[in-house]
């Protein structure tokens, strides 16, 4: 195999199908329909990572939630939590993101529109959250808006 992309592909699936593999929370993506996956090669880590807070967290806000796939992971790994979901929600990721979430009601806010207006709305509700994941915008001062939510603990995806 000599074309450095088509190899390149070859160990990023191969890379998706380890952590799948070595993955305890694979399982409760089945039955989803999402077409890409930043997510799996991170539970474990994360899981590791948040422990400590993982009975004591209510309130979990994500900014840039895409088609859910992270939203499906806090939303049973903080088993007991609320989540509010922050996205522009383009073209079918909306869709995809209704459907894979829908088995989780009440205990799902899903806000269209970008985070700074996203953030006003909740400031104006005096929304405080436990836990923050920022993976909207990766633009360096969208990052800084983001991460002046009201909460306890915030953690940024790369």
């Amino acid at each position: 195999m000599s074309d450095p992309s088509a190899r390149q592909a070859q160990l990023r699936a191969r890379v998706i199908e380890l952590a799948l593999a070595q993955d305890p929370y694979g399982h409760i993506f089945a039955g989803k329909d999402f077409r890409r996956d930043y997510v799996a090669a991170r539970t474990v880590a994360w899981s590791m990572l948040f422990k400590d807070m993982r009975d004591t967290t209510s309130r979990v806000l994500e900014i840039g939630s895409k088609e859910g796939r992270s939203a499906v992971f806090w939303l049973e790994f903080f088993a007991g939590a609320h989540l509010t979901c922050v996205d522009l929600f383009r073209e079918d990721d909306a869709e995809r993101f209704d459907r894979n979430l829908s088995a989780y009601g009440t205990r799902l806010r899903k806000i269209v529109g970008t985070s700074i207006r996203a953030l006003g709305i909740l400031r104006e509700e005096n929304a405080v959250f436990d836990f923050i994941y920022v993976d909207g915008s990766h633009r360096r001062d969208d990052v800084m808006v983001d991460c002046s939510a009201p909460g306890a603990c915030c953690a940024m995806a790369a």
